[in-house]
Parts: structure tokens; C-alpha cells; sequence
């Protein structure tokens, strides 16, 4: 679970010695726009498999209010494949 919330706060050139290493989750949910929910699992998911492919993403939901973006992950590990753990971000735009 810190793993996958690691990679998923990172932003790509953010750590030393491995700049492609993170997600572009961070710009997507501050970006203006349609189609944000599906961007956002796509970032999820791409940086998941390049990254972290023992993990197996279940679910992305996300819900965008007038100034927050809640998101959440669900995903299982090889070692429980039945158990479902649930990694929740919220993202606030401004006040």
C-alpha cells in the first residue's frame, strides 16, 4: 500500500537517480477539462504497470465536487489475491 502511494504522489523527474519513476497523477487532477476520471485511472494505471506490475488494480473511482477531487483505489496483491485493499487520495483545488 505505501508502495503504490508512493508512485502514485510522485512526479516523474522527482527522484534522484530514477526521474521516470512516479505518475502524472498530480497534474491531471489540478488540469481543467472532460474526461479527468478516465485520465486519472489511466495515469494510475500506466504507472502501475511500468512500476509496480505485482500489483493488480481493481477499481479507480474518482469524484470531482467544485473544488476537490477524491479518488479512490482499490487493488489485491499475488500474495491475497482475494483481499481488496483501498488507497483513497483527495486532492483540494483552492480555496
Amino acid at each position: 500500500k505505501a508502495n503504490l502511494q508512493n508512485l502514485l504522489l510522485t512526479a516523474p523527474g522527482e527522484r534522484i537517480f530514477q526521474p521516470e519513476f512516479g505518475s502524472q497523477l498530480k497534474n491531471i487532477v489540478f488540469e481543467q477539462g472532460e474526461d479527468i476520471p478516465n485520465r486519472i485511472e489511466e495515469a494510475i494505471r500506466s504507472a502501475t504497470d511500468s512500476f509496480l506490475s505485482y500489483i493488480n488494480i481493481i477499481n479507480v473511482f474518482t469524484i470531482q465536487e467544485k473544488n476537490q477531487v477524491n479518488i479512490q483505489v482499490e487493488f489485491s496483491v499475488p500474495l491475497n489475491p482475494d483481499t481488496i485493499e483501498i488507497l483513497n487520495f483527495d486532492f483540494r483545488i483552492g480555496d
